[in-house]
């Protein structure tokens, strides 16, 4: 988007944010494109631009903050959260929003002491990403608070969302009404923790011990047997996936073909800002729905469908649909038979009403423009279940890794080869393996990875070429590693170990992931699989490609695909099949698209050569929860009711814990250099460090 069209939808982005629609109506017809006479049927995928509903945030005039989203450039002056700022984007261009509010809950135990005639006054700065999400209450005289105010944050699955917490003894005069003003910089520090939000979504109950970490010249006051740490639990905020169950009733339509009835068909649109335009201001309509064609009928009964109302509305009830009614052509040119717009507020008022709306056609001939009357048979709302509720309910997201050893890459030991590594450097292979798998890691309770390799000769096997192999050579086929760090040893050892050769061939890794994918799956034991496959090769064997993730798509599972290097992956794009099925009427179709590819070059910065982690990953995973809510819904598998937490998390009064029950501080596995220690105080007033890959990228 140009700079002046950007900074003009600044403003059209911040009425929307405030409350204002300050948008132009647009009439009905207008924009009428791409009217196919396929018949989609009941929750097809609509031919508009989006990704099937997932979580929906509540709508924007909720709480607000102070806040400068750097991404965007976009600096509100009278704030608001990420999570007003995201809804409004969405609306703005017609996106859905994936993502989910969650409160965050925090107790602490065991805090140090640092006032001298009384008990430490603990306050909580919590930070997201480096940016400050909000702070608790500051409890009086207390080393075990259970702070009453909860953080509220946006969880993104896709995200690696690091969440900083710094614990402080607040000495100075402050009002309880308003903590944001208390200098931090006055207070004392009693020590900090981090973790990653998804660690504490991934693990029983979403609740998660973390440990303080206390500064130097204070660990003479902590217990061995009672360490200092925070209870975090977090909670997914109700009603974050409506939609409204909704059925139509056509009566006396107008008749449009000469030697017969009408075909009648519905679409419905909503209004959207369009992001090709040169004006900012510049509104079209997009579908978000369009029923099957009935037909030689002047009085149609549509099947019933369901639909999100983050695609119908953007979840806001007072923004207007366009629902158009269209006379079905072979030749594709759709007659218009007539349209109505109106607030999903008032569709819902008129099924109550038992009344029915007037289909207007203004080019219609006669005395009238009333073309015919559209019925509400049925508009319910109802909750579904979000992608947070299923891992919540003990789903499990599994993660397999396939590595491209064709000979294309050239030899480890060649400083231009893509698989060359030195110490302190990551190759885009290791880059794109930490990247996936530090959002991933959280969501598979034992963290056992599979880990294949193809397209290379086997020394050990008398040089056989193979397809498909376990990376960690196990005879026994067992390709699982523990932890991504295991992952990145076993894929160091193996690049030197094989003779990089070829052709690249995707079909026998796929169909390994795909028999994985074929454990028990039962309403009690839920689980999803995600295949990597990095390669930097075009595929060699297209059709048998494209018959595995055909079978793939009938199964928990989904593949992304990263392209490194400089080839031509313009063919690979067929796989990612956004906008039409992958297959032909010779291999037949996919169930469901499952397959997501992005080229790494477009994520490199072209001076430093390092890696967006945060774009890149986002890319790759964002479309993972709406697949697999696709998947358990299309098998009638609901979420399960959220797993407890164990006994001993629970307990208010818990205060000597076992220390592996605190698992770790979401500190970098593979570092170049231990960054230098700040002093006790020096701590909050140092710029927050943000690492978002937490694998020390150089």
């Amino acid at each position: 988007i140009s700079g002046y069209r950007w900074n003009t939808l600044n403003g059209l982005l911040f009425e929307r944010v405030m409350g204002c629609t300050g948008s132009k109506d647009v009439k009905a017809g207008d924009e009428i494109r791409h009217n196919t006479a396929a018949q989609t049927g009941a929750d097809a995928k609509p031919s508009g631009n989006g990704n099937a509903a997932v979580n929906a945030t509540s709508k924007p005039n909720s709480k607000k903050h102070k806040n400068q989203v750097a991404s965007s450039g976009i600096d509100m002056e009278r704030g608001q959260t990420d999570a007003d700022v995201e809804v409004a984007t969405a609306q703005v261009f017609g996106r859905e929003v994936l993502a989910s509010r969650i409160q965050m809950m925090f107790s602490c135990r065991n805090l140090i002491n640092r006032d001298t005639f009384s008990k430490s006054d603990p306050l909580l700065v919590v930070r997201m990403n480096g940016v400050e999400a909000g702070r608790t209450e500051v409890v009086r005289d207390n080393l075990n608070p259970d702070f009453i105010k909860a953080i509220e944050i946006v969880y993104r699955f896709e995200e690696r969302q690091l969440l900083e917490i710094d614990v402080v003894d607040v000495d100075s005069e402050y009002s309880a009404a308003n903590v944001q003003a208390i200098d931090l910089k006055k207070q004392d520090y009693l020590g900090s923790s981090s973790v990653v939000v998804g660690e504490i979504i991934g693990s029983l109950g979403m609740t998660k011990l973390v440990p303080i970490k206390v500064p130097q010249a204070f660990q003479n006051r902590v217990k061995p047997q009672a360490p200092p740490f925070i209870r975090i639990i977090a909670m997914e905020l109700p009603e974050q996936n409506p939609h409204l169950s909704l059925q139509f009733a056509g009566e006396d339509l107008d008749k449009k073909d000469l030697l017969g009835k009408s075909d009648p068909f519905l679409k419905i649109s909503r209004k959207v800002y369009d992001p090709d335009s040169n004006r900012p201001d510049q509104m079209i309509n997009r579908a978000v729905f369009q029923s099957e064609a009935r037909k030689q009928t002047l009085n149609p009964t549509w099947s019933p469908f369901s639909i999100s109302l983050a695609r119908l509305c953007g979840n806001d009830t007072k923004n207007e649909i366009l629902i158009e009614c269209y006379d079905w052509d072979r030749t594709g040119s759709n007659d218009l038979i007539g349209a109505v717009s109106l607030t999903v507020d008032a569709l819902i008022s008129t099924f109550e009403e038992n009344s029915t709306l007037d289909l207007i056609n203004e080019k219609r001939r006669g005395h009238s423009s009333v073309a015919g009357r559209l019925r509400i048979l049925k508009c319910e709302r109802f909750q579904k279940p979000t992608f947070l509720d299923y891992v919540a309910g003990g789903c499990e997201i599994g993660f397999a890794v396939a590595i491209d050893l064709t000979a294309s890459n050239k030899p480890v030991s060649n400083p231009k080869s893509l698989h060359h590594y030195a110490p302190g450097v990551f190759n885009p292979y290791m880059q794109a393996i930490i990247s996936i798998g530090a959002v991933l890691e959280y969501y598979d309770s034992d963290q056992m990875f599979p880990m294949y390799g193809f397209g290379a000769r086997l020394p050990w096997k008398n040089n056989e070429k193979s397809h498909c192999f376990a990376l960690n050579f196990d005879p026994n086929e067992n390709a699982e590693v523990k932890g991504i760090q295991g992952i990145l040893d076993t894929y160091m050892r193996a690049v030197s170990a094989v003779v990089l050769s070829g052709p690249t061939l995707f079909s026998e890794v796929i169909q390994a992931a795909c028999k994985r994918a074929q454990r028990p799956l039962t309403q009690a034991r839920q689980h999803y699989d995600i295949l990597l496959i990095i390669t930097d090769g075009i595929i060699d064997d297209m059709d048998k490609t494209v018959l595995s993730i055909i079978e793939c798509s009938k199964l928990p599972m989904s593949i992304i695909i990263v392209g490194v290097g400089d080839a031509d992956f313009t063919s690979m794009n067929v796989l990612d099949s956004d906008t039409s099925r992958l297959g032909s009427k010779a291999l037949g179709y996919v169930e469901r698209d499952i397959v997501q590819f992005v080229p790494f070059r477009d994520f490199v910065d072209t001076d430093s050569r390092e890696i967006d982690q945060f774009k890149f990953a986002k890319s790759l995973l964002e479309e993972i929860p709406a697949q697999v809510l696709s998947y358990f819904e299309s098998r009638h598998i609901n979420a399960n009711p959220r797993r407890s937490a164990p006994e001993e998390l629970r307990s208010p009064l818990m205060e000597e814990v076992n220390p592996e029950m605190l698992g770790h501080d979401a500190a970098p596995i593979v570092v170049n250099q231990a960054p230098a220690e700040a002093q006790p105080d020096e701590h909050l007033q140092q710029p927050p460090f943000v690492d978002f890959g937490g694998y020390g990228f150089p």
